[in-house]
């Protein structure tokens, strides 16, 4: 009988070998015990320090784990980003490049890569209170909303519901569009809301939710639109107090998205599983929607003052936002959605937000709150004698006097004050500027004004014939 010898095998079997090897080591280590397919791991792309102010994005999440049986996990990357200034479009390039395989985004911001599908949302002072939010999201716009990300290699998973946006300020109230002028103002990376911050007067800037607190309390920034949660979540109350809780600017809708190769690398099933939770975690976003009376209350707690703007203030907003809109509307499809958001609203019922208790104490009385006196727009004349000017001042001057001596002409409206001086020593003079009014005090920031200060307060007072104006803060 021949002996029979080993004899070498062909390269290509001891390959083969190698392989198979291999896979039994990797289901030793516990990836595949059953014989099936391993897990599928994806990288989701998280801007936030956590997911604690997400909650629908977390409820998204947590199904996805339920419905797949652990075969898809998502590893949730956070702060990705770090919270520096334009880390939001970072992430929207980040998951369209592919490092990232799905991620959640504000929808403001993919107008900055040329869609302009979701602009409607941001359109200022559109979508302005939850009840048309929510009927606005369950509803099918934002089908047509998402298919706008297709041809920027995203697929759209769906859109989530959160806390309207509001105006706070450092210094003053935000009331109307003076208010604004010369601000640095933070806001988000998106065209639209860009826009719109500069219609008002003010310059947008995109810090980052790390450098928030710090520019407010510098003074690098006068002004930001953020949310109440956020708000509170950050402690802003203490350096932006001054905070005008009725005008809702626009909401912060976020949008699900995956990579568009990634997502043709799943099965059906696979995707079926992210759609589902997609879905599930909307309807579970929009029964989150309102709540904002206990954060308010919070806010208060922290040092908020709150106050409401009057219908003559968010009249002048919204004419100031016209141009916006003329330029966004320049977009066929945003133009149909705005109508559409537009026809929702009339058959909407917002409810009014309703100041805490604990908040009413710090509640600032505007014009259009319940007061006994609203302010008197028209036009004032008065004059100026020598006994008149010493009365105010006893050590004026000869120089002084003769500046202010003569007839003066003050004319209120729409926000906009001109004062002309008829002057006993001549050359006349005339003053123009914007005002705003909390309560009793009037607040004049003068545009062309010669020797006199930028930002001027007096107290007022109308007796029903005469206005009565008593200076609040001293001339330099």
């Amino acid at each position: 009988m021949a002996e029979m010898r080993p004899t070498a095998a062909p390269a290509y079997l001891a390959a083969a070998v190698l392989l198979v090897g291999a896979a039994a080591c990797s289901q030793a280590n516990g990836l595949d015990k059953s014989g099936g397919s391993p897990p599928v791991r994806l990288t989701f792309a998280n801007s936030d320090a956590d997911l604690g102010a997400l909650p629908a994005v977390q409820y998204f999440l947590d199904r996805v784990k339920q419905l797949s049986g652990g075969q898809l996990q998502i590893d949730v990357r956070s702060s990705w980003g770090g919270g520096a200034p334009g880390y939001e479009p970072g992430v929207l390039r980040d998951v369209r490049g592919g490092k990232a395989d799905l991620a959640w985004l504000g929808t403001r911001v993919f107008d900055t890569a040329g869609v302009h599908s979701f602009q409607a949302l941001s359109a200022p002072l559109l979508v302005d209170s939850y009840a048309l939010e929510k009927a606005v999201l369950q509803g099918p716009l934002p089908a047509r909303m998402l298919v706008g990300l297709q041809p920027i290699g995203l697929v759209g998973l769906t859109v989530l519901g959160d806390k309207l946006r509001k105006p706070f300020g450092t210094k003053h109230y935000l009331l109307e569009p003076a208010d604004y002028a010369g601000l640095a103002f933070r806001t988000y990376d998106s065209d639209v809301q860009e826009q719109a911050v500069r219609a008002l007067g003010a310059h947008p800037s995109d810090i980052g939710w790390a450098g928030l607190y710090d520019a407010l309390k510098s003074g690098t920034l006068q002004g930001t639109e953020t949310d109440l949660r956020s708000y509170t979540g950050g402690g802003d109350a203490a350096v932006a107090p001054y905070a005008t809780v009725n005008v809702n600017l626009w909401p912060r809708t976020t949008a699900l998205v995956a990579n568009a190769s990634a997502f043709a690398r799943l099965t059906r099933q696979q995707q079926g599983w992210l759609k589902r939770a997609a879905a599930e975690a909307s309807t579970d976003s929009l029964a989150l929607l309102g709540g904002d009376e206990p954060l308010l209350a919070q806010s208060c707690s922290q040092g908020a003052r709150p106050t409401f703007a009057s219908r003559h203030d968010i009249a002048l907003l919204e004419k100031t936002f016209k141009p916006v809109y003329t330029r966004i509307e320049r977009d066929p499809r945003t133009r149909s959605l705005i109508a559409s958001i537009e026809a929702v609203k009339q058959s909407v019922k917002p409810k009014r937000l309703t100041v805490p208790a604990t908040c009413r104490a710090k509640t600032a009385v505007t014009q259009s709150a319940a007061t006994s006196q609203r302010f008197p727009h028209g036009v004032y004349r008065f004059s100026m004698n020598r006994a008149d000017i010493l009365r105010a001042l006893p050590t004026a001057s000869e120089r002084d006097m003769r500046n202010v001596l003569g007839v003066f002409t003050w004319t209120f409206e729409d926000g906009t004050v001109t004062m002309y001086q008829r002057a006993d020593y001549p050359p006349d003079a005339s003053w123009k500027g914007r005002y705003t009014v909390v309560g009793n005090l009037f607040t004049v920031r003068w545009s062309q004004c010669e020797n006199c200060p930028l930002v001027e307060k007096v107290r007022w007072t109308f007796d029903g014939r005469a206005l009565h104006m008593h200076t609040a803060s001293p001339r330099p």
